[in-house]
């Protein structure tokens, strides 16, 4: 089952947490998604900068969102902290605003309009490739096994951005 979204690892999959970033791949192989990184993504700014400059916090996204662009796929994105700031970015510049004018100064030339979309890979497994073809896929089954989950609490707020 091919999807139609490019993968953003950003910095922390890259750096940080390799090994997220490495079963992510895997899982994509093996679900044979069809979802490749994309090839010239940005640094998403990253949770310091965003306090220190607003503008260039949502202009590294928007490079990204420009990436995207070009070659027409949705993005799909691991890190909830890249999410919130990737579709922080976008929000900028879909609603226009002052912050928008400013972006579209300093980006002049690319195309960061707002077209495509951002999930989280969850929720790309669980609403599109769903939960019964998931079932499918299971080789060895983890009964009684207690797991706890930390999604980041930015996967789900600011509400306004996660819809």
């Amino acid at each position: 089952m091919t999807m139609d979204y490019a993968y953003y690892p950003g910095c922390s999959l890259e750096s940080t947490s390799p090994d997220f970033n490495i079963s992510t791949n895997a899982l994509i192989k093996f679900l044979d998604l069809g979802i490749d990184e994309i090839a010239d993504w940005t640094c998403c700014g990253a949770s310091a900068l965003h306090p220190q400059d607003k503008l260039l916090s949502v202009a590294l996204p928007a490079l990204t969102i420009e990436s995207a662009n070009k070659i027409k796929k949705d993005i799909m994105v691991q890190c909830p902290a890249c999410l919130a700031h990737l579709k922080e970015s976008r929000n900028v510049i879909s609603e226009g605003g002052e912050l928008a004018e400013q972006l579209s100064k300093i980006l002049e030339g690319h195309d960061i309009s707002p077209n495509i979309n951002i999930k989280h890979f969850s929720e790309i497994l669980l609403n599109e490739y769903g939960l019964g073809n998931l079932q499918d896929k299971v080789v060895r089954k983890l009964n009684g096994l207690k797991v706890v989950c930390y999604y980041g609490c930015v996967i789900v707020r600011p509400k306004k951005l996660m819809q």
